[in-house]
């Protein structure tokens, strides 16, 4: 018999003797090796359930993160594993509620009170999580009907500091405000983002590449705003960013053809004077061919 078909049918005879931690270490055990056994791991969750109030803040978060990453949908055992976990909270260490809020957020189950409670704890302890942990957060919280805990992690020095400013932690974030039409969000995230570049660029902490690297970043940045507001309507709010961009020598070609689209360019006296209405379709029109910069 192939080892893993008789691993299946091992594990099958010790379900109704095996003790909650070994339940969860089975579930894990698949995950991580990546073996899909459909009857296998139903079988596994209807042992969990009667059991699962003695499980552990590991074993719940372990099970949880299992069954996410094998794409099974297993609704009574995620309900039963958040009504446990919510009730377990503060025994949670940074890698488990960071599993928990993944495994849940990629399920599109909701459990929006789990989220929360697990927002919370990040909040007053995000100072022990780990960078991948973070964006794990961060990317289950983009998730919410309300983005106010998505918005107060993202503030957070810890996640500001991550090593891959611009990267998928904050792409998350970024997308759900565009998804969902928040332009002032989008100014705030890109906002923070050339603040983030500015003190990576002055810090100290690269040198002649990081430097280049970081000015690149607060013009592209620059210029992405700039857009944005342009193609809402929005073109002398777009023209106040580029204007200030240029104070701090931000600015390259395509900023200018963007305040050109807008009506004023760069460097012009009535640049920021409002020339076009914050309502004029011909400047959104124009500035389109440089949205994919």
């Amino acid at each position: 018999m192939p080892l893993r078909p008789a691993i299946s049918s091992a594990s099958l005879r010790r379900l109704p003797d095996a003790l909650p931690l070994e339940l969860s270490a089975m579930s894990w055990a698949f995950a991580t090796l990546g073996v899909l056994d459909p009857p296998l791991l139903d079988a596994l969750a209807a042992a969990s359930m009667p059991t699962i109030q003695a499980f552990s803040s590991q074993s719940l978060g372990n099970t949880a993160w299992s069954y996410a990453l094998l794409k099974l949908q297993n609704d009574p055992l995620i309900d039963a594993l958040a009504a446990a976990a919510l009730r377990r909270m503060s025994e949670f260490r940074p890698q488990e509620l960071s599993n928990t809020a993944w495994a849940v957020a990629s399920r599109a189950v909701a459990h929006e009170p789990l989220r929360e409670a697990i927002a919370a704890q990040a909040l007053r302890r995000s100072s022990e999580f780990v960078p991948r942990e973070l964006r794990m957060l961060l990317w289950s919280l983009c998730g919410l009907r309300e983005l106010q805990h998505a918005w107060r992690l993202f503030e957070r020095d810890e996640v500001l500091d991550l090593p891959e400013y611009g990267g998928p932690c904050w792409q998350s974030l970024l997308a759900e405000c565009e998804q969902r039409s928040l332009l002032d969000g989008e100014a705030r995230l890109l906002g923070a983002l050339m603040h983030r570049s500015q003190r990576r660029l002055f810090g100290g902490e690269a040198r002649l590449l990081g430097a280049v690297l970081g000015w690149a970043v607060q013009v592209a940045a620059s210029n992405a705003l700039a857009i944005r507001m342009a193609e809402a309507g929005r073109t002398e709010r777009a023209l106040r960013y580029l204007s200030s961009a240029e104070q701090h020598a931000r600015t390259d070609d395509v900023s200018h053809h963007i305040s050109v689209a807008c009506g004023v360019g760069l460097g012009s006296e009535s640049h920021g004077r409002g020339s076009h209405s914050e309502k004029g379709a011909g400047p959104a029109q124009d500035v389109a061919e440089y949205s994919t910069v």
